[in-house]
Formats: C-alpha cells, sequence, structure tokens
C-alpha cells in the first residue's frame, strides 16, 4: 500500500493518567520524562512528577484507505484508550496522530479559539483587519467540522449508547443535522431509511418510529453502525462493537460492518480481546501488551506464524471447535500482568515470558521489521523462531 492511502497514523503515542497519592509519598515523587512531539527531526521532552498509569506507552501504527485494523490483547493492556486517543475523545499526553497527514492537534476547538485570539489580538493593535479575524474562525471552524464529519465510532453497548428519548430517525438523522450537511427533512428521512437498509434493517420506513427499548441487541448494534457511517466517514474505531451481542447474531453485524468498510474505502479500527473475532475481521493486527505493541503483521501472517510468546500463548489459549479436542501442553505463560504504575524494567513480559533471560530484564525490545510487513518488539524473536 502506498503512503498516498493512509488515513491515520500514530507516532509514539502516550497516554499516562496521574495517580493520586497521599501527603507522605507526594513529598517524594519520582519523576517521568516523556517525548511529547518530534519536529524535524528534533524530540522535544516533557517532565512530569508523580505516579501515573502507563496506558499507552509509545504506540505507533499507520491505518490505510479501506484497511481494517485490529488492537488485540488481555484487559487493561490500552486498546480502548489508543481508540479514544484517535477520536481526541481522550487528550493524549505526548506523541502525535495524523489524520491524513495533518496533524490533529489543529483540528481542535482549543486550537481555533487559540488562533481566533491570536488574530482578534492583532485586530486591536491595528496589525490586523476585521476580514481576517472571520475568515480565521471560519476556516478552524470549518476544519474542526471536517474532522469531526470524518472520523466516528461505534460503541461497545448498544443497550447505553442510544438514548432512550430518541426513535430510530432521529438517532441516525442527528449527525446529519448536527453537521448540518442536510437541511431538508423529507431528504434526511430518506437517507436515514437507505442507510438502515444498507445495515439489514428492511424495511427500513417500519424503523423510523421505534425507540431503542423496542429493538434487540443486535437492532440495536445495527443502529449504531448506521449512525456511524451516515456521514461516510473516512476512518471509524470500534471499540469491542459485538461483545455484548448474542453470539447467534454477531457474524451477521461484523459482516455488514466489513461490508460498509469494504464499499465505502473507510479506514476502521477494530479494537478486540477475541483473535477468533480479528482474524474474521482484519487485514491487519497489532497485538498490545501492557501499554505496548508487540507484535505486528498482516492477519494470516500473524495468526499462522506468530513470533513474539505473548502472541503463541495468546493463539493457543483459543478454543478449539472440536468437542473431542483435549489441550495437550499447558499455556506458556503463567502469573499476571505487572502493575501499569511501577512497569518492571527491560521487556515488560520478561516476568512472565517462558524464553526470558537476564539480557531481558535489562534491555526494553523495540518494535523492529522481522519479516515482510511484519514487527516484533523483542531481542530473542530470531533465535526463538530459528530466523535467519
Amino acid at each position: 500500500m502506498s503512503e498516498r492511502d493512509v488515513v491515520v497514523e500514530a507516532k509514539n503515542l502516550i497516554k499516562l493518567f496521574p495517580v493520586k497519592s497521599g501527603i507522605v509519598r507526594s513529598v517524594a515523587r519520582k519523576s517521568t520524562t516523556i517525548p511529547i512531539k518530534e519536529t524535524q527531526g528534533k524530540t522535544t521532552y516533557k517532565t512530569l512528577k508523580g505516579d501515573f498509569v502507563h496506558a499507552v506507552d509509545g504506540v505507533s501504527f499507520k491505518i490505510y484507505k479501506g484497511e481494517t485494523f485490529g488492537l488485540v490483547g488481555e484487559s487493561g493492556c490500552g486498546k480502548s484508550t489508543t481508540g479514544l486517543l484517535l477520536l481526541q475523545l481522550l487528550d493524549r499526553t505526548g506523541g502525535g496522530i495524523f489524520f491524513k497527514d495533518v496533524e490533529t492537534s489543529e483540528y481542535t476547538r482549543a486550537h481555533l479559539w487559540m488562533n481566533t485570539i491570536i488574530n482578534f489580538s492583532k485586530f486591536l493593535i491595528g496589525r490586523s483587519s476585521w476580514n481576517d479575524v472571520r475568515k480565521t474562525f471560519q476556516h478552524y471552524s470549518s476544519q474542526v467540522r471536517l474532522f469531526r464529519k470524518n472520523i466516528q465510532i461505534i460503541f461497545q453497548n448498544p443497550y447505553e449508547s442510544l438514548s432512550p428519548r430518541f426513535n430510530v430517525l432521529d438517532t441516525v438523522a442527528e449527525p446529519l443535522r448536527l453537521m448540518h450537511i442536510v437541511e431538508d427533512e423529507r431528504e434526511i428521512e430518506e437517507l436515514v431509511i437507505k442507510e438502515l437498509e444498507e445495515v439489514g434493517l428492511t424495511p427500513g420506513t417500519e424503523f423510523l418510529d421505534r425507540y431503542p427499548h423496542e429493538l434487540s441487541g443486535g437492532q440495536r448494534q445495527r443502529v449504531g453502525v448506521a449512525r456511524a457511517f451516515i456521514l461516510d466517514p473516512e476512518f471509524v474505531v470500534a471499540d469491542e462493537p459485538v461483545s455484548m451481542l448474542d453470539v447467534s447474531i454477531r457474524v451477521g453485524v461484523l459482516k455488514i460492518m466489513q461490508a460498509l468498510t469494504r464499499s465505502r474505502g473507510t479506514g476502521f479500527l477494530f479494537i478486540t480481546h477475541d483473535l477468533a473475532l480479528a482474524r474474521h475481521m482484519c487485514d491487519r493486527i497489532a497485538v498490545m501488551y501492557l501499554g505496548r505493541i508487540v507484535e505486528q503483521g498482516p492477519t494470516e501472517e500473524l495468526v499462522h506464524r506468530p513470533l513474539h510468546p505473548y502472541t503463541k500463548a495468546l493463539i493457543k489459549a483459543v478454543p478449539k471447535a472440536d468437542p473431542d479436542a483435549r489441550r495437550t501442553e499447558d499455556l506458556p505463560i503463567k502469573g499476571e500482568v505487572p502493575s501499569g504504575i511501577n512497569i518492571p524494567p527491560g521487556c515488560r513480559f520478561q516476568s512472565r515470558c517462558p524464553y526470558s533471560t537476564e539480557k531481558c530484564k535489562e534491555i526494553d525490545p523495540k518494535l523492529e521489521l522481522v519479516k515482510t510487513d511484519h514487527l516484533v518488539a523483542c531481542i530473542r524473536v530470531k533465535e526463538i523462531n530459528d530466523l535467519k
């Protein structure tokens, strides 16, 4: 895939959550230095004092047009936080997020008002005209609106993500009205009906006046999918979109999301803890552990030839669809995920890794290219997998 096809890119993305401490601990607070951004090859650092949960700690990846990119890992590894950061629903601590090669900090309301105030100050001292102030506000306001139009989210819980006071028509039409894309109510209704039928709610006219309590879980999530796609966004985040649904209806909802993504060329981030679902949905998969990506590559390559010990353990833990099958070996990892506050030195997985050595306790591995489009963060990856 060419660089021109990149929709969203995360560069060394960092999110730290501060931990409240008592008076005694606050006196001897430790310092944490993190990279904030990189400009023309120079990295700017910031020092923070106190204890922090390292929810996302140096994550980098690209998502291409029409591609479904999967983030997989145990609960608490930072998957959902990464998705919220990309959507700017959480403020990042450091790193960069680029939407179509433009830093997303330029799409925030804070950036809008900052530039407007700067131009207004110039107007007051006679260095700018009122027309310049108005044009600046309109320009950045349209940028923010365009960004919000082009990024959408499908929430995990369809029982909480739909307002009980809105019927289906108002729920799906709300983005169109907020963005003032269509003003005519008859045209809005026609677009909503078309979108409902795209997600399998047919005939669409029968669902317009229904409220969430009148829908099944699968129908609610289809409404959520319709709401996300009605603006024809260029990027969608789906955070565990079928985990709250009955197993019997998951496939139907997944196929709809897959079809919409491919037909409209949408960049799609699929967040899940289920590798089997990720294999069904994704073109590429990134495996996260304790705030970091430990392995990333094409789906079939990663599933059939995993290289990182953690990915191997995840795949071995997937149940087989055979009632007579018995596990013939124990899972290669034991213990619990270390604390996200006091992260051990060296490799973050070394305390649970069967291949761990003394060097693993000292060296913090970086995500490096091992095979074509296949990246791994492990200093012993070639030795473990007999790679040259």
